[in-house]
């Protein structure tokens, strides 16, 4: 959280933000209350999902549940030239595993499509695909990929049917869990993707140009 907050002020950014939580997984909203207290909140939207207050009652801060905006399959909008749109979960579920719920959001900007993971799983993968996921596109995809690079996401049909040119992979280097997986750097390999790690930097930045994109090796110094 803290981190978030120095990245914010650094980039000159002063006003409240648009805060979309994954689903309710310690590594991905661990930091929300301690957020909370740091930054102000524009809007905050999670997935919808059943039993939402019990999912979400060691995570969020007290009274953000009354506030939040539980999104689906088909919310969209726009900030600037930029387009949002929620692509998972189709609708309220009661699954056994949060991962599962984890929305999955796809960026439209100019020739560039960025498609957020979270830590959806192959399961979901599938899902989309046969929902008619990911539609064609003739410019450039990235890739956050699911669940850190995990075995259990990022499968072959997935790979082939996004065809990313560019695969990024949140994961520390070296972390206890061996993310991301060998098998599933291979596979993105294959299909001659460029792969990013995050890695000991704590972020990458990326800049979009024409035919892919500038990264540059941390986000200001972190």
């Amino acid at each position: 959280a803290r981190r978030l907050a120095r990245v914010l002020s650094r980039l000159g950014v002063r006003e409240p933000v648009h805060l979309l939580i994954t689903h309710p997984h310690a590594d991905h909203a661990g930091g929300w209350t301690t957020f909370a207290r740091l930054w102000s909140t524009a809007s905050l939207s999670v997935p919808i999902a059943a039993d939402s207050e019990e999912l979400w009652s060691a995570l969020a801060p007290s009274g953000a549940m009354a506030k939040a905006i539980e999104v689906k399959r088909g919310d969209e909008w726009c900030l600037g030239d930029a387009k949002f749109s929620v692509r998972w979960p189709p609708k309220l579920f009661r699954l056994p595993d949060p991962n599962m719920l984890s929305i999955v959001l796809r960026v439209n900007w100019n020739k560039h499509e960025l498609w957020f993971m979270g830590d959806a799983l192959g399961l979901q993968e599938r899902d989309l695909i046969d929902l008619g996921e990911p539609g064609l596109w003739s410019g450039q995809r990235l890739l956050k990929a699911g669940h850190h690079g995990g075995a259990t996401a990022t499968s072959q049909q997935w790979i082939d049917t996004l065809r990313p040119q560019t695969v990024l992979f949140t994961a520390e280097s070296p972390n206890r869990f061996g993310f991301p997986n060998p098998s599933v750097l291979s596979r993105c390999r294959d299909a001659n993707a460029n792969i990013l790690i995050t890695g000991s930097s704590k972020g990458l930045k990326l800049e979009a140009e024409a035919d892919g994109w500038i990264v540059y090796p941390s986000v200001l110094g972190l």
